[in-house]
């Protein structure tokens, strides 16, 4: 509860913030990528955008978010991933993530 985004995202009710789980939905994706094409010649990897993102529920301080993706498609300029996330083994935010490579 004393982390630097609890106190100021909405005074007196920390919660995570919706953007601060889109980003670690993306940096999970584009990580899981990277390990699927180690070898992309020295392209940038980058966020293209979202589909069909829902926030489900709360993410209160001191619980553990846990992120699950599934690669839905890749092709050599652009991947989606399915993305999903957890407390307590309840759905608290989806999204479709995609990226793009330069």
């Amino acid at each position: 509860a004393t982390d630097w985004w609890a106190e100021d995202h909405i005074p007196g009710r920390p919660i995570f913030p919706g953007v601060l789980q889109i980003e670690g939905a993306a940096q999970m994706c584009t990580y899981d990528f990277m390990q699927r094409v180690p070898d992309i010649g020295g392209k940038f990897v980058g966020f293209g955008g979202l589909n069909e993102t829902r926030f489900r529920g709360q993410v209160l301080p001191d619980c553990r978010l846990i992120f699950a993706g599934k690669l839905l498609r890749m092709r050599p300029s652009m991947f989606t991933y399915q993305a999903q996330a957890f407390v307590e083994r309840k759905l608290v935010f989806e999204t479709e993530i995609l990226g793009v490579v330069f």
